[in-house]
């Protein structure tokens, strides 16, 4: 039966690009990988938004290794059969969503904290008063390497103002956005491991999440050549700077490879949005305390409420 079921996608599929290759319509794929991460970087949960835009009807064969599919464009439920997503879509765009059988990413995020100098785990953290340092350390996943190659990281985390003062980020740019400080952190393609580092003093202390944009940014190479020549001069490196720059940013500007599923071949676009839990704000629980005429009220009530039942 599995045999039948597995014969019956593989034709399905075939059909499907048949009909795909038989038409004019130019079927671009656009894939969002979500990925959410604890507070201390394990990942929790990762789904992949495949978006799907075309100028008429298309026929589409979609491959992905899913536990679960969602159609995200309509209420129709989803044709997923031996790893294989089968569908007519509409001009225009269509979604679905699936969730990947493996919750591997192509970094790995570790993060930790230490306050008064000393390591803490980050669910002590609600409420801490003192010294805060944290270490954000992202390395490239070497068994999802290929889909590393060519992206930008962007990492951005806030801090209360009310709650952070002397704030520190040696490697990050600190902006203002009222009473909140924005940090920012880059890790540019090709950078295996990096850690960043932020310290502040902190009192009643909550943080909102990390953020962590991937994309493959669209360079002006002809701007930074410029720059770097008039730069250098009559520096005899000036004739050498233009080829440099042209083999840099250059090789970053290959085609993004499908994270859904490497038979899906070469895509538009592969973005990814990685979320790192924060730390809650402390939660005051107000104690009231019962007075003899409370308690005896309450007792009289469900005094009376236990005769209904003949208690």
């Amino acid at each position: 039966m599995k045999f039948v079921k597995r014969l019956a996608a593989v034709l399905m599929c075939g059909i499907l690009l048949f009909a795909l290759s038989g038409t004019s319509a130019e079927v671009s794929k656009r894939e969002i990988v979500y990925a959410v991460l604890t507070s201390s970087g394990d990942v929790s949960g990762v789904y992949i938004v495949n978006d799907f835009e075309s100028p008429e009807p298309a026929g589409i064969a979609d491959f992905g290794q899913y536990s679960a599919v969602t159609n995200l464009s309509g209420l129709d439920a989803v044709d997923y059969e031996e790893g294989i997503i089968a569908f007519e879509m509409p001009a225009g765009r269509w979604q679905y969503q699936g969730s990947p059988k493996s919750l591997k990413i192509p970094w790995d995020v570790h993060v930790t904290y230490a306050l008064d100098g000393e390591p803490v785990a980050p669910e002590d953290l609600s409420g801490a008063d003192g010294v805060l340092e944290m270490a954000v350390k992202v390395s490239v996943n070497p068994e999802l390497r290929r889909h590393a190659e060519g992206v930008t990281l962007q990492l951005t985390l806030t801090l209360d103002g009310m709650k952070a003062l002397d704030i520190k980020a040696p490697d990050g740019t600190i902006a203002a956005a009222g009473v909140n400080r924005t940090l920012a952190f880059i890790v540019m393609p090709g950078i295996e491991d990096k850690t960043f580092s932020v310290s502040a003093r902190v009192r009643d202390f909550s943080m909102a999440g990390i953020q962590i944009a991937g994309v493959r940014m669209v360079t002006d190479t002809a701007m930074y050549k410029e720059i770097a020549e008039k730069s250098l001069g009559d520096s005899p490196l000036k004739g050498a700077a233009g080829g440099f720059i042209d083999s840099f940013l250059g090789g970053q500007q290959s085609a993004p490879l499908s994270f859904a599923d490497e038979r899906n071949g070469e895509i538009a676009a592969v973005q990814y949005v990685i979320m790192v839990d924060g730390i809650a704000p402390r939660v005051i629980v107000a104690e009231t305390q019962q007075t003899p005429e409370t308690a005896a009220l309450e007792q009289t009530v469900w005094t009376r409420l236990l005769s209904l039942f003949g208690k």
